[in-house]
């Protein structure tokens, strides 16, 4: 008789303070150099996978919400074109043969759907495809389980880390960054695995102004690619695996002047490889310009803020939660027609699957 098992998941975006830039391995999404981020909470993606058993093969997307009652949550379906639906199904059949292997499922793989949802703008530079993958990943595993394993799976999920870091590389086959939303707050990706980090710093908002909503102009794979012929990416990995070196001591000892001036000088050299390349494209729109040079004079308050930008136009600007809606009015006056997203740390994926 025909079952159908169905997981609900929500995965945050992350934002790096020190970017990875150039892959070692563009198959495994293995990258050049450590990178360390932070990892957010509401800005995130819920997914949803429903599987069909005892019907074989084949993987749907519904261009629908997920089916989920009183989360809270603002959700908006992404607008996935033909290749990135491609990309997600790929994805979720490379899921099922680990967890098949994982948990000694049968075979062979039944009917699958799923649906996804953003809480925020997609392609805009807020890492929508690393929580989408973190999502997904998850929920497909959930729902793979179905009854006769989810009280292993359960028990791995929230008991040992290092199948929480197998899923994590799992993901970040499908998107690279996408494994540093599997813990948090503060993460450190080097290599294949990701590890959290011990911090001294109090918690942080992360106030988002929202310059720009639209597709990027270059994709991230794209950009990897391209910062390769810039001149200044001779050096670049050494100088970013210091940057990591710095920013891990000054999290340990809770040092927020010195964070934010890795994160500063990080974002400006991250965006002039885009900038310098053979091919130079830039992700900056004017205001994004506006915005930085706003706020360069507040490194020199007691409690600096970090800046940082993904590959996008949107400036991130951390600042102790405490602080956070006197910065919120600060921003009001100065761009007042400027959307201003806001989040808090996160510690990665929860299932919100009814029991």
């Amino acid at each position: 008789m025909t079952q159908f098992y169905r997981a609900l998941v929500r995965a945050p975006a992350n934002i790096a303070l020190i970017k990875y830039m150039g892959k070692d391995d563009a198959l495994l999404n293995l990258p050049l150099n450590a990178s360390l981020s932070l990892t957010l909470d509401t800005l995130c993606t819920v997914a949803e996978v429903e599987v069909e058993t005892e019907t074989l093969g084949g993987i749907t997307w519904i261009p629908e919400l997920p089916r989920i009652e009183n989360s809270g949550l603002q959700l908006e379906i992404p607008r996935l074109t033909d290749a990135g639906i491609a990309r997600m199904i790929h994805h979720i059949e490379r899921v099922y043969r680990a967890i098949q292997e994982i948990f000694k499922l049968p075979s062979p793989m039944p009917r699958i759907t799923f649906r996804t949802a953003n809480t925020f703008p997609m392609s805009s530079g807020i890492a929508s495809s690393a929580s989408s993958f973190a999502a997904v990943t998850l929920a497909t595993a959930e729902a793979l389980c179905g009854p006769q394993s989810h009280t292993r799976f359960e028990n791995a999920w929230s008991t040992d880390f290092e199948f929480k870091k197998a899923l994590a590389r799992l993901s970040r086959q499908g998107s690279g960054s996408s494994c540093r939303s599997f813990t948090g707050p503060w993460v450190l990706w080097a290599t294949e695995d990701i590890s959290p980090l011990q911090s001294k710093l109090p918690p942080l908002s992360d106030l988002i102004v929202l310059i720009s909503s639209e597709s990027k102009p270059v994709s991230s794979s794209m950009a990897h690619e391209q910062v390769r012929t810039s001149p200044l990416w001779n050096g670049r990995k050494e100088r970013a695996e210091e940057r990591v070196r710095g920013a891990t001591t000054a999290l340990k000892t809770g040092n927020l002047r010195t964070l934010s001036q890795i994160a500063w000088n990080e974002l400006w050299e991250m965006h002039s490889l885009f900038h310098t390349c053979a091919e130079p494209f830039t992700y900056w729109e004017p205001e994004t310009i506006a915005v930085l040079k706003w706020l360069k004079p507040f490194f020199q308050n007691a409690s600096p803020p970090i800046v940082s930008l993904d590959a996008g136009a949107n400036v991130h600007i951390l600042v102790e939660k405490t602080q956070a809606e006197a910065w919120l009015e600060r921003i009001e006056q100065r761009f007042p027609n400027r959307k201003v997203l806001v989040d808090d740390n996160g510690s990665g994926p929860q299932s919100l699957t009814p029991r």
